[in-house]
């Protein structure tokens, strides 16, 4: 009871100023969210529009020479693992690139590259030996450009073998295939390369196909709410809404404005004086009985009025006796040898006696 009691004496002190904080509370509340709803913290996002594709691939075509127990005359070998040598001598390599018909500019290279290395030096010397080099525009679609060489396998070997017998122990010869296309388009350009060890043994040789790919994208830089700063709330009608952070801590804000506004409001039924009174009646109920006053309580020949009830409890206090509170007429009394005393809250004046403490 003594909580409610002060609530309603602090909004019945306290209306003016409450009323103004009410009101700055729900400004800067209302407001608050209007701004952070419409002006949501952003970030800068980079989304890829478009992507251009230059890719490039190795196909092997080797034929079969005669006729063997595994394979037939006039047979085509195409991306085989593994090819021997007495079967398919010979090797056809086409390179092939595919980029948008944008008017790219391609060229395209096959060489045969022979490094001489070991595990303590590396590689210290290289021979290049170009096969075939074209050049051409993509401007169509599905349009490529095309590299073709046959390597002689046997010619290979030979030279392998000069090379290892030229080194001797200073280290090992490796051969590789190396494709290397330059492009340049309007946008974009670039190279895309690639060594493919070319395996020579005396009854077979090997050689792994080539897929070659380079992607360029077409960006653009978009502002959209930052997610470490939002999150969003799906309604029925408007679909999923963005809100800040910050814009719940402003609704409340609002809300708290609206019921101080309220409080003040309210508390214009109060009565100062009455509501005071009534927190000294529950403060220092141990000294107030319940009772009926005589309605002759005026013709009292020694009446004195009180100022307020905490006053007149001093009285009761001091008298050792106690406070009747009749609550018809709604007035408060001590009587005592040499005077009756009695407070009336709404005839008293309590502007000077301070807000009472907790008990």
């Amino acid at each position: 009871m003594i909580p409610a009691a002060k609530i309603r004496y602090v909004v019945a002190t306290h209306g003016r100023p409450l009323r103004t904080l009410g009101v700055v509370l729900l400004v800067v509340g209302v407001v608050g969210v209007a701004a952070t709803l419409m002006y949501p913290p952003t970030t800068t996002v980079t989304e890829v529009t478009d992507s251009a594709t230059v890719e490039t691939g190795t196909t092997m075509r080797a034929p079969v020479e005669g006729e063997h127990a595994m394979y037939d005359d006039g047979e085509v070998l195409t991306d085989e693992p593994v090819y021997i040598r007495a079967v398919a001598p010979n090797l056809s390599v086409t390179a092939s690139t595919r980029s948008p018909p944008d008017g790219v500019d391609i060229e395209q290279r096959l060489s045969i590259v022979y490094e001489a290395s070991s595990s303590a030096d590396g590689v210290f010397r290289e021979r290049r030996d170009v096969l075939r080099t074209t050049t051409d525009r993509v401007e169509q679609e599905g349009q490529a450009v095309n590299t073709t060489v046959s390597i002689e396998i046997a010619e290979i070997a030979r030279t392998l073998n000069t090379m290892r017998d030229e080194i001797g122990d200073a280290g090992g010869i490796t051969a590789y295939l190396h494709v290397e296309t330059v492009y340049d388009g309007p946008e974009y350009e670039g190279t895309l390369e690639n060594r493919a060890p070319l395996s020579v043994s005396e009854d077979a040789y090997r050689l792994p196909t080539t897929d070659l790919r380079q992607d360029h994208p077409t960006t653009t830089s978009v502002t959209q709410p930052d997610p470490r700063q939002v999150f969003e709330v799906p309604l029925p009608e408007l679909g999923s809404v963005v809100v800040p952070h910050w814009t719940p801590l402003f609704g409340v804000l609002a809300v708290l404005g609206g019921l101080a506004i309220g409080a003040a409001r309210y508390g214009r039924e109060f009565s100062v004086t009455r509501e005071r009174a009534t927190v000294h009646r529950l403060r220092y109920a141990e000294w107030i009985s319940t009772g009926e006053l005589p309605a002759t309580l005026a013709a009292h020949p020694f009446v004195v009025p009180m100022a307020s009830l905490q006053a007149l409890v001093d009285v009761a206090i001091d008298s050792e006796t106690r406070v009747v509170h009749d609550a018809s007429q709604d007035c408060y009394a001590v009587l005592t040898a040499g005077a009756l005393y009695v407070f009336v809250p709404d005839a008293g004046s309590e502007v000077d006696d301070p807000a009472p403490a907790d008990a």
